[in-house]
């Protein structure tokens, strides 16, 4: 019989969800425990399939997803992760990790690539079926829930017992540029013509991802610098420099459609604690539906720049925000969602109405002249001052007519 904390576990699923967490993913600390993805057969009416997880959190901050055992024949991943967790100390950590060491557990027991039970190869299942077979059950709990939560997400794999690969990792980067982060593309084109201007150029490796993970992974020596999109708070590593590149704004959108004048501070604190939910509330919006606020998360440089100019310290966030893992797939939701509202750089607000702030527009003009609160720069942050050919590059992208001309193309130069 399910004990009550799993049957309230089981209530909290979401809809649709037949497959219940032993784990809370909110509780701070460690915990290990099973995914119960029940499955009925004849040796046990009641039973369920028991997929090991094991959640460490401590506090706010990005989510990571690790995974492994998704072919039950590949062991080195699942040995890596189950040594990893017992290694670390979710006190060290800020955010929270997830670890699925054997996905695809009935295929990790019996050494297969594939689930003896429905012969499912969980790698092709995705995004899965709620109510298929028990792989297909599986895929989509990691793809509507785990992912779902996460930010970053490592899936490890090897040759199994059919194949052998040389070590290596890859990702898929967008192909259309303006799809990356802000200041990702900036120092991609900067990188490019610096390449082609100078003699005897470095090589670049430039890795995407948030504010918060390119000071992380400059202070931990992971980079040499670490890409940023906001000025340097307390809190952040005191050993950091940044060394700004361009200036840019966090605006506030809505779709061209709702052509709202503009916003008071007093009207942003009232939307987020959903005092204020329906668009007949905000004088100038002809919608009289419900509000549908967009954002990005706080580890984001726009969603820091965003708490930080336009959020009071005691507003209590209690609308339900729409939280997206990029600005230009806020552009999107904005732009396709006629009842939506959030904020995004300027460089991005070419096909959405920028709403004023206290009466003074998010444009190049107001950012230049300090009169509008969301500017913030975009740079890279070192431990210490730039040194060698990195320091040789962030002066050229400083100084020479070259990079200013790229700089304008998006952004304004210093």
């Amino acid at each position: 019989m399910l004990t009550l904390e799993v049957r309230a576990r089981f209530r909290q699923a979401p809809l649709g969800c037949r497959i219940v967490a032993e784990v809370d993913f909110d509780r701070n600390g460690r915990q290990h425990g099973f995914l119960r993805l029940f499955h009925s057969v004849h040796s046990s009416a009641y039973g369920f399939i028991p997929i090991p997880i094991v959640v460490l959190k401590n506090g706010s901050g990005p989510t990571a997803l690790l995974v492994s055992g998704t072919h039950g024949d590949e062991y080195e991943g699942q040995i890596a992760l189950m040594k990893l967790v017992r290694s670390l100390d979710p006190s060290r950590l800020r955010g929270r990790l997830i670890v699925l060491s054997a996905a695809n557990y009935p295929a990790v027991m019996a050494g297969r690539r594939v689930s003896p039970v429905d012969d499912g190869n969980l790698n092709r299942c995705f995004p899965g079926n709620a109510n298929g077979t028990p792989t297909e059950m599986m895929a989509h709990y990691i793809e509507s829930v785990l992912l779902a939560r996460c930010q970053y997400c490592l899936d490890l794999h090897s040759g199994g017992s059919s194949l052998e690969y040389v070590a290596h990792a890859h990702a898929r980067r967008p192909d259309d540029s303006k799809r990356r982060a802000a200041t990702e593309a900036l120092i991609a084109d900067l990188a490019y013509f610096y390449r082609h201007a100078v003699n005897d150029p470095p090589r670049f490796s430039i890795v995407g991802g948030v504010t918060q993970s390119g000071i992380a992974d400059a202070e931990r020596g992971i980079s040499d610098a670490g890409l940023v999109a906001r000025n340097l708070i307390p809190g952040d590593p005191t050993d950091l420099v940044l060394t700004p590149l361009a200036l840019s704004g966090v605006c506030l959108v809505t779709n061209r459609a709702n052509p709202l004048p503009g916003e008071t501070r007093a009207q942003i604190q009232d939307v987020i604690a959903a005092r204020v939910t329906s668009w007949s509330q905000l004088p100038g919006s002809p919608r009289t539906d419900p509000i549908i606020p967009v954002g990005l998360g706080p580890t984001s440089g726009a969603g820091q720049v965003f708490r930080s100019v336009f959020l009071d310290a005691g507003t209590p966030f209690v609308a339900r925000v729409v939280t997206l893992a990029s600005e230009t797939q806020v552009r999107d939701y904005i732009e396709q969602t006629p009842a939506a509202i959030g904020f995004i750089d300027l460089a991005f607000t070419e096909p959405l109405h920028v709403v004023a702030y206290e009466g003074v527009g998010c444009t190049r003009a107001t950012i230049r002249n300090g009169t509008y609160p969301g500017a913030r720069p975009l740079g890279v942050v070192t431990r210490g001052k730039p040194r060698g050919e990195l320091a040789r590059f962030l002066r050229w992208a400083r100084s020479s007519a070259k990079a200013r001309q790229v700089i304008r193309t998006r952004y304004l130069t210093l």
